[in-house]
């Protein structure tokens, strides 16, 4: 589990990075504006895109919850 969220952690912050540096350029090129102001409008548009793929996300998270809530019930470990 740790290997996974290492790799998914290294994956999602290459991508923002990316996606940061591309809509950067295509800001300082459509806009003919300076680099802070195409950098700001940059990170806007990454964190519309994180909070896009969150909403997607959030009924797959209530669903696996559910999943677990309900095999933790199945199980009944008895002590003696």
């Amino acid at each position: 589990m740790t290997l996974a969220t290492q790799l998914s952690g290294s994956i999602s912050s290459a991508v923002m990075v990316t996606v940061v540096d591309r809509r950067e350029q295509w800001h300082q090129t459509m806009l003919q504006t300076i680099v802070a102001q195409a950098t700001a409008l940059s990170y806007a548009d990454a964190f519309l895109i994180c909070g896009a793929i969150a909403v997607l996300l959030c009924p797959l998270v209530i669903r696996l919850g559910r999943n677990r809530a309900q095999i933790s019930h199945h199980h009944v470990v008895v002590a003696e």
